[in-house]
């Protein structure tokens, strides 16, 4: 599980990274305390994910909003507050994904510490 886990880059492409946590969510366990840190991670991973997946829209949106401005016309007051809105639920995306790392990574210590640092599993 160790090994699984610290193999994920977080900073990868999304693809392959999306494919890892999916490999690991789907590994076989049978101590529940290597289940749980697996969880947290897991889920930590996909929240991470998600987030960037929001800021990926929002940069999108706001590619397409000022496309429609070849002038360099200021954004309209609807628009504004539609891109506004998405890169807000981003960032908040982003800060509840950094919250749930902390969980994960102290099981992923413990775990570490409990049975070597990569062979938890």
């Amino acid at each position: 599980m160790l090994a699984l886990y610290h193999a994920i880059d977080h900073k990868g492409p999304l693809s392959p990274r999306e494919q890892m946590v999916n490999d690991l969510a789907e590994l076989p366990l049978d101590t529940d305390v290597v289940k749980e840190a697996r969880n947290a991670c897991v889920g930590a991973h996909r929240a991470l994910i998600s987030a960037e997946q929001a800021h990926e829209r929002a940069a999108a949106s706001l590619d397409k909003v000022l496309a429609g401005k070849p002038d360099g016309q200021p954004l309209g007051q609807a628009e504004s507050a539609l891109v506004q809105h998405e890169i807000q639920g981003a960032e908040q995306a982003l800060r509840q994904a950094r919250d749930r790392f902390t969980p994960c990574e102290d099981r992923v210590q413990s775990l570490a510490l409990r049975f070597g640092s990569q062979s938890a599993g």
